[in-house]
């Protein structure tokens, strides 16, 4: 089948510095295309340099450039397939060009337009191409990066391939291979190339100074088939670019597989910002937009307006995921925050993965989280789920977070303090809420009892705490203490049956609080009268059951509906003292008193 006879181009690009194609020097820093695409002082080795400058997790950020090139060439579908052996990235936007556009050139060159102010599809800075060159090197721990990569891609001649095809017959016709590969002067044909030294792209060809053999080419053929398989109907592949990256010896299992689980969290977390809602595939597992509440902020510095976009998810915190976006996630960026924020304003340094100006992004942090409060108070849609992923951020105190951390917790600390979120998901001040316990503190109504405050979930509180927002926590003596007691009484009268039991079990029989409050009447009897704890230690006539070691059958006797925990030698010498100061009653109930008798 025909292909762009890319040799043809690279002599066009020559042609304006009246230079002409030499293979000979390949490799070499006087040869005329490296010239001519970095410039006079432009050294072969500088090139290995730069990639090598790339942080050591170039391995996940080549992921999220893939994606922003897709978006960058109005890709609707992007597809990942990475194996032991080689990474291949499909997607269906708009092809590679090598003629006005020249598209190409941006990515040979890293981005280096012709245009200065320009961006071109590879992404800022030429980012994207540059960690593409780390997947090639070998891991060694005892070797350098720069080593290996000079290894990988100037001894050995690795570099990934790019094809770029026009429509569905082109792509057919080359994963069949009918024809072989005959070059042509169409700009329009199937672009098929390899890139070597990070820079020269050579065509299939089996001739000297050729460093892309036809049978290397049917390889890269068979793996665009091998990794096209599995897609099923490619009806969306009408046009596009396939990306095969070879990977270095041990450079999935020990950079890539860990990474796994982070790449598509963040995958999921691009689609939030990216406006034209790809499809994307991470070996052959649809990622799925994550379930996420926004707010866009925007805030004026002299006519320069400044966007940041928030989403919230309260996992985010716990999952360590990216909380800083340049459309990209920034990898070093790691905070601990329950949301995240998009916004180009941010200064990156040339890896693109980590904050260049901490000083200015607190500035700017600070505005951002001041825009977010007045949304927040002013409308309150999805205001539970953005609460708690705010309440939810843990940001380490660590100098690297600094920037970060010191312009929330200025931000966020009286809105907290105004904001605690109580257990029916009001939202009141800190001082109207209390904690008791997560499991008993809804049996008791606090309202009902004549305490004018909210229940307050121990998540909430703990979270609170971690704010520098103090929530007082009560015992049931505390309760007692200040309630109502008229409306206690009342209270504990209208309780069901199952309502008063689950109180009792749960709360009221508990020792330290029949102790420390004893004039509280809290125990219902079977005549529907409520006795305190004094009560019942005194000689008046009402009894109680023990827990641990059984009663006797009080008869007609006014009774506790439920047994209380005490200690065995006092229970009796309890029921043995009511007896004796109540003589004259028991006398006149001679069988019920009888049977307490005999147990005791």
């Amino acid at each position: 089948m025909k292909i762009r006879n890319i040799e043809s181009y690279i002599q066009k690009r020559l042609s304006r510095h009246n230079w002409n194609v030499d293979k000979k020097k390949i490799g070499s820093d006087n040869e005329p295309f490296l010239l001519a695409t970095f410039g006079d002082e432009q050294k072969v080795d500088n090139l290995f340099k730069r990639v090598s400058e790339i942080a050591t997790n170039a391995e996940e950020q080549i992921f999220y450039e893939l994606v922003q090139n897709a978006h960058d060439v109005h890709a609707t579908s992007l597809y990942f397939y990475v194996s032991e052996d080689y990474l291949l990235v499909i997607n269906n936007g708009n092809v590679f060009k090598t003629d006005d556009e020249d598209s190409l050139f941006n990515f040979l060159a890293f981005n280096k337009s012709d245009k200065s102010d320009e961006k071109g599809d590879w992404g800022e800075k030429g980012i994207g191409a540059k960690t593409m060159y780390t997947l090639i090197s070998d891991v060694e721990d005892s070797k350098k990066s720069f080593d290996l990569l000079h290894k990988a891609i100037k001894e050995d001649r690795k570099g990934p391939y790019l094809i770029s095809w026009n429509n569905r017959n082109q792509l057919d016709c080359l994963l069949q291979n009918r024809t072989g590969w005959e070059a042509t002067e169409d700009n329009d044909a199937l672009l098929f190339i390899k890139i070597i030294l990070c820079y020269y792209p050579m065509i299939p060809k089996n001739e000297e100074y050729n460093y892309f053999k036809v049978e290397e080419a049917e390889k890269v053929v068979r793996i665009l088939n091998e990794g096209i398989k599995p897609i099923g109907n490619i009806a969306f592949l009408e046009q596009g670019t396939a990306l095969i990256v070879p990977l270095g010896k041990n450079k999935y299992n020990e950079r890539i597989r860990s990474r796994e689980t982070d790449i598509r969290e963040n995958l999921g977390l691009f689609q939030c910002f990216d406006s034209s809602k790809q499809d994307i595939q991470y070996c052959q597992e649809i990622i799925h937009r994550e379930n996420v509440k926004e707010r866009d902020i925007k805030w004026n510095d002299n006519g320069a307006v400044h966007e940041y976009k928030f989403v919230f998810n309260k996992a985010f915190a716990d999952k360590k995921i990216c909380n800083l976006f340049k459309d990209l996630p920034i990898n070093e960026t790691k905070a601990g925050l329950g949301f995240v924020i998009n916004s180009k304003d941010f200064d990156l340094d040339g890896s693109r993965q980590r904050v260049s100006e901490p000083d200015k992004t607190r500035f700017q942090l600070e505005k951002a989280f001041e825009g977010l409060i007045e949304n927040l108070e002013q409308y309150n849609i999805d205001f539970d789920e953005i609460y708690e992923s705010l309440l939810k951020t843990n940001i380490p105190e660590t100098d690297s977070f600094a920037y970060i951390k010191k312009p929330f917790d200025e931000k966020f600390k009286d809105f907290f303090e105004k904001h605690v979120q109580t257990e029916d998901r009001q939202y009141v001040s800190s001082g109207n809420v209390v904690y008791f316990d997560d499991e008993k503190q809804h049996l008791i109504s606090l309202s009902d009892i004549g305490i004018n405050r909210k229940w307050v979930r121990k998540e909430i509180k703990e979270n609170n705490n971690r704010h520098g927002v103090s929530i007082t926590s009560w015992s049931f003596s505390d309760i007692l203490k200040n309630c109502d007691r008229t409306k206690l009484e009342m209270w504990l009268q209208k309780l069901s049956a199952l309502e008063y039991k689950d109180l009792f079990e749960k709360i009221i029989d508990i020792t330290k609080d029949k102790d420390s409050c004893p004039e509280y009447k809290l125990f219902r009897t079977n005549k529907g009268n409520l006795f305190s704890y004094k009560d019942l230690k005194s000689s008046h006539r009402v009894f109680f059951k023990s827990k641990s070691i059984g009663s006797p059958c009080f008869g007609d006797f006014e009774c506790v509906v439920y047994p209380i925990e005490i200690n065995d030698e006092e229970y009796i010498n309890l029921l043995t003292s009511k007896l004796k100061s109540n003589i004259e009653y028991f006398r006149e109930h001679t069988e019920d008193s009888a049977n307490v008798i005999k147990w005791i």
